[in-house]
């Protein structure tokens, strides 16, 4: 009797631990639990030959234009610039160049997408307004006054170079890393180079003439002492009733109503993908969980090297990259939520990696969730927690889901992975 008492025992002590042994896996749970989830997000299976965007060559892709004036953290991104500062026996050397007073047409294409305008000379000299029969009249127009809105070309539109008006840049921003001062400059960044021509590169608005705003493309482009130069000739037209009346100011042909500097910007490291994650974790409200802002970041692959990025995090859930955390990256608390809309704004943060990775996709993400270690998959055909997008991509705000702000994102997920949906 009492061998088979102990033989029960035995045998329900040794199922009690087998059956404890497989009960719980919470990475297998979070994952399963995220998965089921993603699928009712995103409206149903997703398509076998969905790779998440790491498949795709993002290089071609339009990225954001912009003028950026954040001259105190350009060196985080690019190469610095400097001022030149001419003498005043180089200016009127240069000047020389542009004063031709003859009918003259720029054959010059600045070929770069990339690159910082420098303030280099407001014109002062006065130009006499014509009547409605072409006698002078006693106005005179000091042009650079009335020139306003340098633009340059990107593309099918033009942008316009932030702080150039009125003929001249006086802003001055200091560096961050080595106290350098820069003057009346400004960084134009990603200007597409389609329908350049070497005649509509650049222009200005004028606000002297009737049409007020009109834009012109008065200019001519030179090289000196291996710099490149772009030179403005003022126009402007006035509709007018009294045929005495002041109405044209013609061209003279000299291109020193304003004169500027062009320079390229060089990358410090060639971004080639942006990676979006979201740390698994999610509630009722599913429409506003799924932001895939938890962790955003370039990436760069050179010279066997893999540089990342750090734009935001917006989860408070300790998130690693490669081993890196990202909230002590940005140099704040875990609960901080950074660069979302709902927490601080923290200026990029660019990094090496411990190791080198052959893609963006191999880099390894993880999340400390539940007591476990989740890494952030893009697996094809299965639902996805980090997701392949071009640089310059605009990450959702806080409680905006990817969805809601891209509505294509969920067709692509299931049933197109060809579509653009950004």
């Amino acid at each position: 009797m009492k061998k088979i008492v102990l033989v029960l025992m035995t045998a329900l002590m040794l199922g009690a631990c087998s059956s404890h042994d497989v009960e719980y896996n919470p990475t297998a749970q979070i994952t399963e639990e995220y998965n089921k989830a993603f699928k009712e997000y995103v409206g149903g299976e997703i398509h076998p030959d969905q790779a998440w965007g790491f498949d795709q060559d993002f290089s071609s892709v339009n990225k954001t234009r912009a003028a950026n004036t954040n001259g105190n953290i350009w060196f985080k991104t690019w190469e610095r610039p400097y001022n030149v500062n001419l003498s005043a026996a180089e200016l009127a050397e240069l000047k020389g160049l542009f004063e031709k007073g003859v009918p003259t047409t720029n054959t010059e294409i600045f070929p770069y997408e990339n690159y910082y305008v420098e303030q280099i000379y407001k014109g002062e000299s006065s130009d006499v307004a014509y009547d409605k029969n072409g006698n002078p009249t006693n106005t005179s127009v000091t042009g650079s006054n009335q020139m306003d809105h340098l633009q340059a070309r990107d593309g099918n539109n033009y942008t316009h170079i932030n702080n150039f008006n009125y003929g001249k840049n006086e802003t001055q921003m200091v560096d961050e890393g080595n106290g350098t001062r820069y003057v009346g400059i400004t960084l134009m960044e990603n200007m597409s180079l389609n329908g350049i021509t070497a005649n509509n590169q650049f222009g200005y608005s004028e606000s002297w003439g009737t049409e007020n705003g009109k834009f012109y493309n008065n200019y001519i482009m030179v090289q000196y002492k291996g710099e490149w130069y772009v030179g403005f000739d003022f126009e402007s037209h006035k509709n007018v009733n009294n045929p005495d009346e002041a109405r044209d100011v013609n061209r003279d042909w000299n291109f020193t109503d304003w004169i500027v500097r062009v320079s390229p910007a060089v990358h410090k490291h060639n971004w080639s993908i942006c990676v979006i994650g979201e740390d698994l974790t999610f509630g009722i409200d599913k429409d506003s969980d799924f932001d895939f802002n938890d962790v955003v970041f370039d990436v760069a692959i050179e010279n066997g090297e893999t540089w990342i990025r750090l734009l935001a995090a917006g989860g408070t859930l300790p998130l690693y990259i490669d081993g890196l955390e990202v909230h002590q990256l940005f140099g704040v608390s875990q609960t901080d939520m950074v660069n979302t809309g709902r927490g601080p704004e923290k200026s990029p943060v660019i990094v090496k990696l411990n190791n080198s990775y052959s893609d963006a996709k191999s880099i390894p993400v993880k999340v400390i969730k539940n007591g476990g270690e989740v890494y952030l998959e893009a697996k094809q055909g299965e639902p996805a927690s980090k997701v392949g997008v071009p640089v310059g991509f605009t990450w959702c705000r806080e409680r905006v889901s990817i969805k809601g702000q891209y509505p294509r994102f969920a067709d692509w997920a299931t049933n197109n992975p060809n579509l653009t949906w950004w």
